[in-house]
C-alpha cells in the first residue's frame, strides 16, 4: 500500500512509503494525477521492491521516466530488468528504433547478447547503436560481430560509416584487410566523438584528420594524439 500526499497549508508533500508496509513480491504502480507522489512510489519499487516487483511496472511509465530511472542509485539489475518491462513480451528485434530512443538512459544496462538481437538491418537502429556514447568495449565487440555476420557488405564505406562507434568492435585483422580507398572514404564522424578517440583511432584517420573540426580537435584526448601520423603534418 502506498501513500497519497497530503496539502499543508495548501502545499502538497510526498512520502517515501515505509519499507515495513510494502508487501515485497507484490508491489504494483498506481499511476495517479499527483505524478510527484507516482514518482516516490515508483522510487520505492526500484528501492526496496523485487525484481518481480519491478517488472510489473508499466512500460510507458518507464519510457516517460528513463532519464530520472537512470539517476537513481539503485541495483544495476534493477535497472537492466526495465529492460523485460518495455519489451513486455516482444522480441527483441521487434522493437522500434522510437522505443529505443526513449529508453536511450537505460540502454547502458543491456548485455551485449540482447543488444545484437536488435533489428540491426535497420539503418535508424544501427546508427542508434553506434552513436551511443556509454556502451562499453564488450558490448559493441558482440554487436560488430553479429552485424558482420547479418551484412556480408559491412565493409562498404556506407556501412562503416553508419556503423559509427561500432567499429572499435571489429577486429583489427578485419579492418587491415580493407583497401586504401576505403578508409578515404570513411568520415571522422564514424569514429565517434573525438573526446573517445585513442591512439589507434587517430592513427586510422590519417589525412582525414586535416578535415576534422578545431573544436572536436581541441577535445581529443593529449595521449591519442600520439597516434598522428607524419604525413598529416
Amino acid at each position: 500500500m502506498f501513500r497519497r500526499s497530503e496539502l499543508f497549508n495548501n502545499r502538497s508533500g510526498v512520502h517515501l512509503p515505509l519499507v515495513e508496509f510494502m508487501h515485497r513480491g507484490y508491489c504494483e504502480l498506481k499511476i495517479t494525477r499527483d505524478h510527484m507522489q507516482t514518482a516516490i512510489n515508483a522510487f520505492a519499487i526500484f528501492l526496496y521492491g523485487t525484481l518481480d516487483d519491478v517488472e510489473r511496472l508499466p512500460a510507458d511509465y518507464v519510457l516517460r521516466s528513463a532519464r530520472t530511472i537512470s539517476m537513481m542509485k539503485i541495483a544495476r539489475e534493477k535497472l537492466a530488468v526495465t529492460w523485460d518491462v518495455v519489451k513486455a513480451g516482444r522480441q527483441t528485434r521487434d522493437i522500434s528504433h522510437l522505443t529505443l530512443e526513449m529508453y536511450r538512459p537505460l540502454f547502458k544496462y543491456i548485455n551485449g547478447r540482447e543488444i545484437a538481437r536488435l533489428n540491426l538491418s535497420d539503418d535508424r537502429i544501427l546508427t542508434y547503436i553506434g552513436t551511443h556514447a556509454d556502451l562499453d568495449r564488450h558490448q559493441v565487440g558482440v554487436v560488430a560481430s553479429r552485424y558482420i555476420e547479418i551484412n556480408k557488405n559491412w565493409a562498404k564505406p556506407r556501412y562503416l560509416n553508419i556503423m559509427n562507434n561500432l567499429l572499435c568492435g571489429v577486429p583489427m585483422t578485419f579492418m587491415r584487410r580493407l583497401p586504401i580507398n576505403t578508409y578515404l572514404q570513411l568520415s571522422h564522424q564514424a569514429l565517434g566523438k573525438s573526446f573517445s578517440w585513442n591512439a589507434r583511432d587517430v592513427s586510422r584517420l590519417g589525412l582525414l584528420l586535416t578535415e576534422v573540426e578545431g573544436t572536436d580537435l581541441s577535445a581529443i584526448n593529449p595521449e591519442a594524439l600520439k597516434g598522428i601520423t607524419a604525413q598529416v603534418f
